[in-house]
């Protein structure tokens, strides 16, 4: 998986831009901005399985389990 997600210099800045955006997210304590960054995180992975292995690694999800850009998720 390493050399996946390593494949260009360009990958490499992602990545890394990736894990300190968490992380900052994860530092201030905001749930909601962490998980926006944690579904940012995971989508940049998901996209280069995708363009390495030629094929999608999960079903997609339906839209209506998805929140929209700029919305919170309802209160459970």
């Amino acid at each position: 998986m390493h050399e996946l997600m390593l494949r260009t210099p360009e990958d490499y800045e992602a990545g890394v831009e990736l894990h300190e955006a968490t992380l900052a997210a994860m530092m201030r304590g905001d749930p909601e901005e962490i998980e926006r960054e944690m579904v940012r995180h995971l989508t940049h992975v998901e996209m280069i399985v995708e363009d390495s292995l030629q094929r999608t690694p999960r079903r997609r999800l339906p839209s209506f389990l998805m929140p929209l850009a700029g919305e919170s998720r309802p209160a459970r």
